[in-house]
């Protein structure tokens, strides 16, 4: 199987394609890039399982809940046993240095992927940015990159210790700011009225700012 590892179209395997992104993913794979793409989710009745998928895809992309991203791969590192050898792994996901630690422990490629935006309605990331984490490149590097242009994403480079502390403060410290601000806009509420009837009296910092709070509040809690 390393020898097919670099054909032209390599087969895609999705580690939670009915996610969100692993939705938006097998879109991708298929439309854009004229792949071949399997998969497994516990949301998927026909789904092959780890040992199937971890045979038929060239390239592994997990794309599953961040906070058991880290130990699902080292489950697919135990089940690989070394067959993954010639072949790529990637993750997508927010945090970058546990998923990147856990894949450098298989004998796969590896790069760690952040796009910095949900799945968007357009069919690639142009406009958005990619953050791109290079941890283990050869074979695959230009296969890549390849895929990285048909993203059409604007791509940053980074180390994962480095990517997860500027997290810190592009994600964590935005959100924290703005649920601090839907906390007092709460407490304030009874007095001076809900949302709407504040929204008269709104500057257009306040404005901006509701709508990144309201945007905030209607996504996955848990993320």
């Amino acid at each position: 199987r390393a020898e097919d590892a670099m054909r032209p179209h390599p087969v895609s395997g999705l580690v939670g394609r009915e996610g969100a992104y692993g939705r938006w993913l097998r879109r991708f794979f298929v439309e854009r890039m004229g792949l071949e793409v399997v998969g497994r989710d516990p949301a998927a009745a026909a789904s092959l399982s780890e040992s199937e998928l971890i045979e038929r895809a060239d390239v592994l992309i997990f794309s599953a809940p961040i906070r058991q991203t880290a130990a699902l791969i080292r489950e697919y590192v135990r089940i690989a046993d070394g067959r993954e050898r010639g072949k790529l792994w990637l993750d997508v996901t927010s945090i970058k240095s546990a998923p990147v630690a856990a894949m450098l422990e298989s004998q796969a490629e590896v790069a760690g992927l952040h796009p910095m935006t949900a799945p968007p309605k357009s069919p690639t990331l142009k406009g958005r940015v990619m953050v791109v984490c290079e941890a283990r490149l050869h074979r695959w590097r230009d296969w890549l990159q390849s895929a990285l242009l048909a993203l059409e994403a604007e791509c940053v480079h980074s180390d994962p210790e480095r990517h997860d502390r500027v997290m810190a403060l592009v994600q964590a410290m935005v959100h924290a700011s703005h649920l601090a601000q839907a906390a007092v806009l709460r407490d304030y509420a009874a007095e001076l009225g809900e949302l709407d009837a504040l929204m008269p009296f709104r500057s257009a910092s306040f404005e901006m700012d509701t709508a990144i709070i309201a945007r905030i509040l209607s996504l996955n809690p848990a993320i």
